[in-house]
């Protein structure tokens, strides 16, 4: 978005769905619009003057709300360098979106929750996890499976399917699976998964520790009369990327259920 100016009311009512970034003629670092620029996670530049008029009408642009410019048409190695800066970011803002999530965590605690609807991508592959390192290799198959090189920045995570919660296996994985971000772009095929209601459980550990964890789950899911949907969906929300010590280390796991209608008769 390119204005001569924004007023306040005007900001707050950008769509952040639509709107990426803005850059305004007037305004400086301290007026209202660059303020609550900031606050709402919009890039933006304000006080380019002329250089606002010297703009081509559907050119491409790139804003760097950090260093305070606007760039052109950027050459192809330009632009790859701020996609990069741009995913870094990202990461980094759903790094301190988990560790809030996380402060306000129940641990040990079974609770019935909505899952949002999201986009996933599935890998099936057996796989016993002993460490971190682990899920690596996967994670690399599916980044090179693409035809341009490719870096994900979605939750990655592992499943037991519906049959083998069933069987009461919780001592393998069937498949690996990552949670796509909005900005993320992927060649082949999608799973869309719906608003999903879900037993949850959070505790203190990784997946080698996740096994009394399903007992835990399952055992919830025959007392409260529910029927498993789906496949499980365990991610770990604390990890190597934000801490060293594995005693902090946070991880959720999600088991699609229903009411079972003919045991709660």
């Amino acid at each position: 978005l390119a204005a001569e100016d924004l007023l306040p009311s005007e900001t707050i009512q950008l769509d952040q769905g639509k709107v990426q970034a803005f850059i305004t003629s007037g305004g400086s670092r301290t007026s209202h619009a660059s303020i609550l620029s900031r606050t709402m996670g919009i890039p933006a530049v304000v006080g380019l003057q002329e250089q606002l008029h010297q703009l081509r009408e559907g050119a491409l642009v790139v804003v760097d709300g950090f260093q305070g410019l606007v760039l052109q048409d950027p050459d192809e190695a330009t632009l790859r360098e701020y996609e990069r800066k741009q995913r870094e970011f990202l990461t980094y803002r759903d790094q301190l979106k988990r560790l809030k999530d996380v402060r306000t965590s129940l641990f040990d605690v079974i609770q019935l929750l909505e899952t949002p609807p999201c986009r996933i991508i599935s890998m099936q592959d057996s796989l016993k996890i002993h460490g971190f390192l682990d899920m690596e290799e996967p994670i690399r198959r599916l980044e090179k499976s693409q035809r341009e090189t490719a870096v994900f920045f979605g939750k990655v995570g592992v499943s037991i399917s519906a049959s083998h919660l069933l069987e009461g296996r919780f001592d393998q994985y069937d498949s690996v699976f990552l949670i796509l971000d909005e900005e993320d772009r992927f060649e082949g095929e999608i799973m869309q998964l719906p608003r999903t209601l879900c037993a949850s459980i959070r505790f203190h550990g990784s997946h080698p520790e996740a096994p009394p964890q399903y007992e835990k789950l399952m055992d919830y899911i025959r007392k409260n009369h529910l029927k498993v949907t789906g496949f499980s969906r365990e991610i770990t929300m604390v990890d190597y990327g934000l801490t060293n010590d594995m005693e902090q280390f946070v991880t959720e796991i999600r088991i699609p259920v229903v009411e079972n209608s003919a045991q709660s008769r």
